[in-house]
């Protein structure tokens, strides 16, 4: 299981941090223990310099905390790394250990079970550990004395409300190919609609394009900016490609239609698959039977996930 998380990033910490039976960790800056407790048994390198002591990005009032408790921990001046290693599961991101990291920042990270990439992050916080400054008793007195001089932060907007990899929505969609004639009448809408497209696009090589739906599908009804399309194509000459997920930046609504503005990265078009290869995959993948080359339905998150993972390079 890999997992892209923003807003329920720090609760997954959590999470796993109460079921580890011990956690290393590499964290830059340390001022919260809400979210994450050190204690005995667990390994922590952080940025404990006078620099950031002083500065209060990390506390140390909160590291001889847990160093009481019997945590084993290292100072390591300039770390920025974000790691964290529970029983089974990996952390990757860009959070810090705080109460504005958790309550005001917009933080991401991958939360993964892969053993290799744990291993992998054991061996790099093991590297670190051999390189840092370890921090007893005698540094814990020294950096209590050290004045805190806690820098006013900006104020900043209300945090957005952000969609998790796990909450994230990827439909699968059949669309056919439309006459370049068709629908005259809608013309200025849709280039009206264009314009707008393309000065949403999120990376500068791709490309956009739309596509028009009516009826009462559940794609039509509830498929928003931010999702996703896992299209299955079908052109003039009744040929069926199925593309890989490309982002809807677009939804307008129209008096006949609902039209909407895909954007399409620049490798998704060599790596469409043929209509019966998809279904092969799909076995493969989902092991069922494919739906249909004309459905409008939302993919499983497990699903989408095994799709994606066994798409042909």
């Amino acid at each position: 299981m890999d997992e892209f998380s923003s807003d329920k990033l720090w609760s997954l910490i959590k999470k796993y941090g109460v079921k580890s039976s011990a956690k290393q960790a590499a964290i830059a800056y340390v001022s919260s223990d809400a979210w994450l407790a050190f204690g005995e048994g667990d390994v922590l390198v952080t940025d404990a310099s006078d620099a950031a002591i002083g500065g209060a990005q990390t506390s140390a009032k909160l590291l001889k905390v847990a160093h009481a408790k019997g945590a084993k921990l290292y100072s390591l001046a300039g770390l920025h790394a974000k790691v964290i290693c529970f029983d089974r599961h990996l952390v990757v991101g860009s959070a810090n250990a705080s109460d504005r990291s958790a309550s005001q920042l917009v933080e991401a990270g991958i939360v993964s079970d892969d053993p290799g990439l744990l291993l992998a992050a054991r061996a790099f916080i093991s590297q670190l550990v051999s390189r840092a400054v370890p921090i007893d008793k005698p540094f814990l007195k020294r950096i209590a004395k050290i004045e805190v001089k806690r820098p006013r932060p900006p104020r900043l907007p209300k945090k957005p409300k952000l969609r998790d990899s796990g909450a994230q929505r990827i439909w699968l969609v059949g669309v056919d190919e439309l006459k370049e004639d068709s629908f005259p009448d809608e013309r200025q809408r849709a280039a009206e609609g264009e314009k707008a497209a393309e000065a949403a696009r999120t990376v500068k090589s791709s490309s956009t394009y739309w596509l028009r739906m009516t009826g009462n599908s559940r794609f039509h009804a509830e498929a928003v900016g931010g999702d996703f399309v896992l299209q299955i194509w079908t052109d003039l000459k009744k040929q069926t490609h199925v593309y890989l997920p490309a982002l809807i930046i677009r939804r307008q609504k129209e008096p006949a239609c609902t039209r909407f503005y895909i954007e399409e990265f620049e490798y998704s078009g060599r790596r469409s698959l043929p209509w019966r290869r998809f279904q092969k995959l799909w076995k493969q993948a989902v092991g069922t039977g494919s739906p249909p080359a004309r459905c409008a339905r939302l993919l499983r998150a497990d699903a989408a996930r095994a799709l994606v993972t066994l798409w042909p390079k």
